[in-house]
């Protein structure tokens, strides 16, 4: 029962962040609530039920926290599409608490399954709200290569923006 009650709460919740306005962004002076300074433990399961941890990932990475059925998250994935060649270099994580066939499904449609710097994983809503606390769907958390966070978008971000964190 408590599983069916935080599920549905956590689906309220992206609903109701999915229609937040454009590019909300925060960095570690403007945050009203202060976001992860550091790359958070947050265990993943990737699509090929591989685990990791986020606060273990090396390298540059973008956390990108979706939800499949999501408008604003459907049109800021073709824009990671189109722009993937630019995020040569940064690793994308997207991360969902969504079901796994929805998942593959989603990685499908915008043509990021199977490319290199890019993985699509399942973490519980709870580790996200545990570590971030509420967040909007989608919201984009750039770590540097020494595991700090350079920028946090929230809500539906113009690609230029996320592209000008990472460089």
């Amino acid at each position: 029962m408590n599983k069916l009650v935080f599920t549905l709460f956590f689906c309220v919740v992206a609903l109701v962040s999915c229609s937040k306005k454009q590019g909300d962004e925060q960095t570690l002076s403007e945050s009203a609530s202060s976001p992860i300074n550091e790359q958070p433990a947050i265990p993943l399961t990737l699509l090929d039920n591989t685990q990791v941890n986020v606060k273990d990932l090396t390298g540059k990475n973008a956390l990108i926290f979706f939800q499949p059925d999501c408008d604003h998250c459907q049109r800021e994935a073709q824009e990671f599409e189109r722009n993937l060649e630019a995020f040569a270099g940064t690793t994308l994580y997207f991360i969902t608490s969504g079901p796994l066939e929805e998942i593959k499904a989603f990685a499908d449609t915008y043509k990021l399954s199977g490319r290199p710097n890019v993985h699509f994983a399942f973490t519980p809503a709870l580790n996200v709200l545990n570590s971030y606390g509420p967040i909007s769907a989608p919201s984009v958390y750039v770590y540097s290569g020494d595991h700090q966070l350079v920028k946090a978008f929230n809500g539906e971000t113009p690609i230029e923006k996320i592209l000008a964190a990472i460089r």
